[in-house]
């Protein structure tokens, strides 16, 4: 079993490569920034000899244009009306082209889509997402849902896209276990601080996996980072 360690963040903190293995970029699900931010990436981790980069999607592809989290874009793709949902629109392809050229020049090796709870199983969600999903290649790819969907069902949409989930084990249960792809938000969210306890918790799913990111999520995030190495006796 191989255990990577990071951050939801940006590794652009001092040590961050020598401490972790693993980081979700965030800051691309507000604004996909330009090419200039994806070659100093590629920079930072192309002499690395085994570091996993994810890039968390565009909201534009996830969420629709309601959210609040919108106040913090600062790229327009066409009709506001359109985005979100996996909705099979020229805004949603436009953001895609975006995080996949991204993704590309980075060196990027996975995309992360988070949708809110607000995207229910409903027929037309699926029928989008199954064929948002088709025909995409070259990147490792999880979907972190939210709300309540029916468990056949989602593994029915993992295994038909050929991606696999992100989860929060606090929070929802898991569905998939290889890669296992935890983002830890914190038990009571962003501002808990992580313990012993939850550690030994983490590590029974942990276990049951074959190769396992553990990416935080919370405003303890380094601390819990660093703690959880020391646990794993990971070096």
């Amino acid at each position: 079993m191989k255990i990577y360690i990071g951050l939801c963040s940006s590794p652009s903190r001092k040590n961050y490569f020598v401490l972790f293995n693993t980081c979700e970029v965030q800051e691309t699900f507000y604004t996909v920034p330009g090419e200039r931010k994806a070659k100093n990436l590629r920079k930072k981790i192309e002499k690395l000899k085994d570091f996993y980069l994810f890039l968390k999607a565009p909201q534009h592809i996830t969420h629709p244009s309601s959210s609040p989290t919108y106040r913090r874009s600062k790229k327009h793709y066409g009709n506001p009306e359109n985005y979100g949902f996996f909705k099979d629109t020229e805004e949603v392809h436009r953001a895609w082209e975006d995080i996949k050229k991204f993704a590309e020049i980075s060196g990027a090796k996975g995309i992360v889509f988070q949708t809110p709870a607000s995207f229910k199983q409903t027929e037309e969600n699926i029928k989008n997402i199954k064929k948002f999903f088709k025909n995409k290649k070259g990147f490792l790819f999880f979907w972190e849902y939210r709300g309540g969907w029916d468990e056949k069902i989602l593994k029915e949409i993992y295994k038909e896209c050929k991606i696999y989930q992100a989860v929060d084990p606090f929070h929802q249960k898991i569905v998939i276990y290889n890669p296992l792809y935890l983002r830890l938000h914190g038990r009571k969210m962003y501002k808990y601080k992580f313990e012993k306890k939850d550690f030994e918790e983490m590590m029974k799913y942990i276990k049951k996996a074959k190769q396992v990111f553990v990416l935080f999520n919370n405003i303890y995030m380094w601390d819990d980072a660093v703690e959880f190495k020391k646990y794993c006796g990971v070096d």
